[in-house]
């Protein structure tokens, strides 16, 4: 396999601490060009808070990432069944 990049795996704090709104971070890839791939966990509660990953955030970060990977696996559980990717 011939990957040559980076893969940033993203939590909500990120978002709180201002990560995502960090242009010098964002822009560290310089005049290479490196695969990048954003993993997102998305939200357990049903409206989004201000710390959270939105789809403004996505649309943000949408010319600087080669790819997503929305990580939607740990949204059922016993005491709260449901669909295991309920995007919309």
């Amino acid at each position: 396999m011939e990957y040559d990049g980076i893969v940033l795996e993203s939590w909500s704090r990120w978002a709180a601490c201002g990560v995502l709104h960090d242009p010098e971070m964002r822009n560290k890839n310089g005049k290479q060009h490196l695969q990048q791939a954003y993993i997102i966990c998305p939200p357990y509660l049903e409206k989004l808070q201000p710390h959270d990953f939105s789809p403004e955030d996505l649309q943000s970060l949408s010319d600087a990432v080669d790819s997503f990977s929305l990580m939607n696996y740990d949204i059922s559980s016993p005491h709260n069944p449901g669909p295991n990717a309920p995007l919309k």
